[in-house]
């Protein structure tokens, strides 16, 4: 039984407002330049280049959010665990550089 245990502690209202809400106002944006932008339009060729700036920002929130989303700490009798402690599988992974957050690296007290 673990005395304390927090998953997926690295995750911010910050972070999923960065890596959710951002792609959904961009969503809405391409929908209504679609619906009501022209062309020949100024305010629609600057609104398009902030959706490229947009984009950009969107796909390294996304990224974020993936890489932090199993991210979590547990203590308990044994020791510190932190990573992905909330999967069975996380203690068999060998994970890269890139996705430490989805293996379990454990302390054990001695």
């Amino acid at each position: 039984m673990a005395s304390y245990a927090e998953r997926r502690c690295a995750l911010r209202w910050q972070l999923v407002l960065w890596g959710l809400g951002l792609p959904a106002v961009l969503a809405a944006a391409v929908a209504w330049l679609i619906m009501f932008g022209g062309s020949h339009d100024a305010i629609a060729s600057v609104v398009s280049s902030l959706l490229g700036l947009g984009s950009v920002a969107a796909l390294i929130g996304c990224g974020l959010l993936y890489r932090n989303w199993p991210t979590g700490i547990r203590m308990d009798e044994a020791g510190v665990s932190i990573g992905a402690v909330g999967s069975r599988r996380a203690t068999a992974r060998r994970p890269t550089v890139t996705h430490q957050n989805w293996g379990l690296f454990t302390c054990r007290g001695g």
